[in-house]
């Protein structure tokens, strides 16, 4: 009998156009087509309704403050009722997506009764001890919200779920090198599972309308993304005569955008209704010199059909070469220079286009991850845990 499964993902995160949930709608899309799968948003926490009243359990149960930034969405007893829902849904195999589901990720291990997946999307403590590196002395990022600390949180966040977990997954072979360089995984299991986005028909080729770089712009990698564009990039995309004017768009702009005086052509949209709106027709920027996992970003221009220029950071993670799924540029001339060239060349544009959309049917469409999950359940030799009798742990 192959195995019934549960996707565990954190309060909040299931609406919303980020790469988390973007990864989140997909895993459990292709996972529903793949075997059976419950999905469960996890209802506490701490932050939001939890802090005056449990929506679990309707009062505030002892010893539930907030020790860590990632406990938050923990509650014991909540733990304990998924654990009796899971035996008695006959559910044998439970995906955690993100570090916020950690501590139940190491409450079903410790049950005896389930086996628990990570889905660890980046290696975070890696990325968290990058960013810090790279914040300017004394910013209030720094000082606020990653500190020193901070990163030893989730440096010990990631080893307690990597410890506690059968198997991890991962974005990328880079991700999984990674992973396997970092933790003590004594053998463990680590499946590469790719970001992926739903593709339909290939869009007709267009003339570009903007330049676009998406992304939320309160991360750090795309705040230094977005600045290179508007001190970098403009000023040579004028000196060169390309009129196409530049859009950045995403949530949350920091003040380092928001007060900047903007070039002529060049516009900050701070909390788009869509993307894809604004990714049809153009051409995607993508200059990251910081972060890690795979871009969403990409995918979703390759979806739309839109040419892509991107550093090798920004490309990171997928499988892409460059001049054949995208136009590279390291440094400011280069990048202007790859912008300037597909706004008017259209048989380059055309041909990226065709070139980008077809791996990304092949290697990162919802399809591809789900032949590609249901290879991963069926060669597994999963134990049917809600078989062996007894009582479920409380």
């Amino acid at each position: 009998m192959g195995a019934r499964t549960a996707l565990v993902i954190p309060a909040s995160t299931g609406t919303g156009r980020g790469g988390v949930q973007m990864r989140m709608a997909a895993l459990h899309a292709a996972m529903a087509s793949a075997v059976p799968c419950e999905l469960v948003e996890l209802r506490c926490d701490r932050y939001q309704g939890c802090r005056a009243r449990c929506a679990v359990t309707g009062g505030l149960p002892a010893g539930c403050a907030v020790k860590n930034y990632h406990d938050r969405a923990f509650c014991e007893d909540y733990a304990s009722q998924l654990i009796r829902q899971f035996v008695a849904d006959r559910v044998s195999v439970v995906v955690c997506s993100h570090l916020f589901t950690y501590r139940y990720a190491v409450r079903f291990a410790e049950s005896g009764r389930l086996r628990v997946i990570l889905d660890i999307h980046n290696v975070e403590s890696v990325l968290s001890h990058d960013i810090r590196a790279a914040l300017p002395d004394g910013s209030p990022a720094k000082r606020w919200t990653h500190t020193e600390g901070h990163v030893a949180a989730v440096r010990a966040v990631e080893l307690a779920a990597v410890g506690a977990a059968d198997e991890l997954w991962t974005c990328s072979e880079r991700d999984r090198a990674l992973a396997m360089s970092t933790f003590g995984l004594g053998g463990k299991r680590v499946v590469v599972v790719p970001n992926a986005v739903q593709v339909t028909d290939p869009p007709p080729a267009a003339k570009p309308s903007r330049i676009v770089f998406t992304g939320r712009l309160d991360y750090y990698p795309n705040t230094l993304a977005a600045l290179f564009l508007i001190d970098e990039v403009a000023p040579r995309l004028t000196a060169l005569g390309c009129q196409v004017p530049i859009v950045i768009a995403g949530a949350d702009p920091p003040p380092a955008l928001r007060a900047r005086p903007l070039p002529d052509g060049v516009t900050v949209l701070p909390d788009p209704e869509s993307t894809a709106d604004l990714i049809n027709g153009s051409i995607m920027a993508v200059p990251l010199t910081l972060g890690g996992g795979t871009r969403f970003k990409i995918l979703e221009a390759f979806q739309c059909g839109a040419p892509v220029v991107s550093t090798v950071k920004g490309a990171e993670g997928l499988d892409l070469t460059a001049e054949v799924h995208y136009l590279p540029g390291e440094d400011a001339d280069a990048f202007a220079g790859a912008l300037s060239e597909l706004a008017r060349n259209a048989p380059l544009r055309e041909r990226l286009a065709t070139s980008g959309w077809s791996l990304l049917r092949d290697r990162y469409s919802t399809g591809a991850l789900r032949s590609r999950l249901a290879a991963t359940f069926r060669t597994h030799s999963w134990p049917q845990n809600v078989e062996t009798g007894g009582t479920a742990p409380s």
